[in-house]
C-alpha cells in the first residue's frame, strides 16, 4: 500500500513539474509591462511639454526607485533562507532514509542468517535464538524510525 501511494505522488509531482502553464502567463505579464510603460512614456511627452518639466516629473520617482530596489534585496534575502532551510531539512530525511534502509537490510541480512542456521542438519539453537533476537531488535528500531517519519518529527 505504501509503494503505491508514493508512485501515485511521484507521477503527480512529475504532472505538476512538467506543467508549462505558467510560462504563457510571465509572457503576458511582460508585454502588459512593456504596454504600460509605452502608454505612460507617451502621455507624459504629451502632457508635458518642456523637458524641465519633464525633468521634474521624473526626479518625483526617485523614492520609489530605492523602495523597488530595497523590496527586491528584502525578496532575494527571503528567498536564500528558504533555500537554506530547504536544504537542511533535505538533508535530514536523506539521513533518515539512509537509516531506514541500512535497518531494512540489517533484517534482511539477520533473516537470512536465521533461516540458514535453521536449515543446517543440526541447528545451533543459540545462533537461531541469537538471530532472532537481533531481529526483534531491528524491527522495533525501524518501526521506531517509521513513526518517527509518519510524526513528522524528523
Amino acid at each position: 500500500m505504501g509503494s503505491e501511494w508514493f508512485k501515485g505522488r511521484v507521477v503527480v509531482l512529475m504532472q505538476k513539474t512538467n506543467s508549462n502553464t505558467s510560462l504563457p502567463h510571465f509572457g503576458w505579464l511582460i508585454l502588459a509591462v512593456i504596454m504600460v510603460w509605452a502608454v505612460f512614456n507617451i502621455a507624459v511627452w504629451v502632457c508635458l511639454p518642456s523637458w524641465s518639466e519633464r525633468g521634474q516629473f521624473g526626479d518625483m520617482f526617485g523614492g520609489v526607485n530605492a523602495l523597488f530596489s530595497a523590496l527586491a534585496f528584502a525578496a532575494v534575502a527571503y528567498a536564500i533562507l528558504l533555500q537554506r532551510n530547504q536544504l537542511v531539512a533535505q538533508e535530514h530525511d536523506l539521513v533518515l532514509s539512509a537509516q531506514l534502509n541500512a535497518t531494512s537490510a540489517l533484517i534482511a541480512a539477520y533473516t537470512e542468517c536465521a533461516r540458514y542456521a535453521d536449515s543446517r542438519s543440526s541447528p545451533d539453537t543459540a545462533e537461531v535464538t541469537r538471530c532472532q533476537k537481533r531481529i526483534k531488535e531491528l524491527t522495533e528500531e525501524l518501526e521506531k524510525l517509521l513513526k518517527e517519519v509518519r510524526d513528522g518529527n524528523a
